[in-house]
């Protein structure tokens, strides 16, 4: 059960807000207590901000920014691709952090397992899979096969923690 859900059905936002930031602030006290028993500086936390100066098309919104560049080059518009893609990437990132504020919000109603596996999937289809395998989804007639390529996908995110 989440923090937001915590407090029932009938809380009020202050609440849920309340109760949403004591378990972020235990969360950070966590990360910072398990940081200095191994021994780990915040560095890695300064180091996050390169991650995003790699321009490679395995996630989609990456491939969709360099396509759209591809494509108005193709007709005489030059942009940048990185640049676009960048920008559709930010899109992405967007959608997805609307779609979990969504998603928070209505968990008092749908339930919190249902709210949570909306947004991984949501996040999966953005962020995780790669082009190939976004377009392997549209055309596999099993949902067997489907569940495969998500299953290994996320596999391969959670052995990389």
């Amino acid at each position: 059960m989440s923090s937001w859900t915590w407090p029932g059905q009938v809380a009020t936002f202050r609440k849920r807000m309340l109760s949403t930031a004591a378990v972020l602030g235990v969360a950070i006290a966590g990360i910072a207590l398990a940081c200095m028993v191994v021994g780990l500086g915040p560095g890695w936390i300064t180091a996050l901000k390169s991650t995003g100066k790699v321009n490679d098309t395995y996630s989609p919104t990456t491939k969709i920014g360099f396509s759209i560049s591809e494509l108005l080059g193709a007709v005489g518009v030059h942009v940048d691709g990185a640049l676009l893609a960048g920008g559709v990437r930010i899109l992405g990132l967007a959608a997805t952090g609307v779609l979990a504020l969504v998603m928070m919000l209505r968990s008092p109603r749908i339930g919190i397992v249902r709210a949570t596996g909306i947004m991984l999937v949501a996040y999966v289809l953005l962020w995780a899979l790669t082009p190939q395998e976004t377009a392997d989804l549209a055309t596999l007639p099993s949902q067997t096969k489907r569940a495969a390529i998500l299953l290994h996908r996320l596999g391969q995110g959670a052995a990389g923690l």
